[in-house]
């Protein structure tokens, strides 16, 4: 049985998804870990005097993570971005013992078709890395919108106008911490804040 074991583990043996290495049996290699480069602890942006960061810009190996995540079902990766992630939030100078995460929603019928939410799977991952709360009840998308990557800045606000609505009964009373997966103009963000 033993010898059994050791030929499935070998013939099984993680790969990094991005450069396909087997030489430390995991998804995402230390090697593809060093391409990542963080960016600084100064603002994105604000929006309605709400904080925006960034843990690093969406190109590279970030850009490949996400994308194999969101489009080719590779949920075990969720983990390695939530670790990005919470690497980022560590060097911040903000207490998060009063926050929960709140991840951006998806549309019900685009969660279908892809089978999950990616933001949820990432928020998931860091408040355990983060040790608090996950609230994916707070906010729901409900309304389908167009793809945000082929539209402009002005095309992008209308196609959000009033497709995000905030469940009050779920709000727990502490500030939140809100994940999405990709921020570029930031109009999902500034219409969830709106709401």
């Amino acid at each position: 049985m033993f010898y059994f074991s050791k030929i499935l583990n070998f013939l099984y043996k993680k790969h990094c998804l991005l450069c396909k290495s087997k030489k430390e049996n995991t998804f995402f290699c230390s090697e593809c870990k060093k391409e990542i480069v963080f960016n600084s602890k100064k603002l994105l942006k604000e929006i309605d005097g709400i904080k925006i960061y960034s843990a690093c810009n969406y190109s590279g190996n970030p850009l490949n993570l996400i994308r194999l995540l969101k489009f080719h079902n590779k949920k075990e990766l969720a983990v390695e971005i939530a670790k990005i992630s919470f690497d980022f939030l560590q060097s911040l100078d903000i207490d998060f013992s009063e926050f929960e995460i709140v991840p951006v929603p998806i549309h019900k019928k685009k969660k279908r078709e892809r089978g999950f939410n990616q933001c949820e799977l990432i928020s998931f991952e860091l408040s355990k890395l983060m040790n608090i709360p996950f609230n994916f009840n707070l906010i729901k998308k409900i309304r389908y919108t167009e793809p945000m990557y082929r539209l402009n800045y002005e095309q992008r606000l209308i196609n959000l106008k009033d497709a995000f609505e905030v469940n009050k009964n779920e709000f727990n009373n502490k500030k939140i911490l809100l994940i999405d997966d990709i921020v570029t103009t930031g109009s999902t963000l500034s219409e969830i804040i709106k709401e």
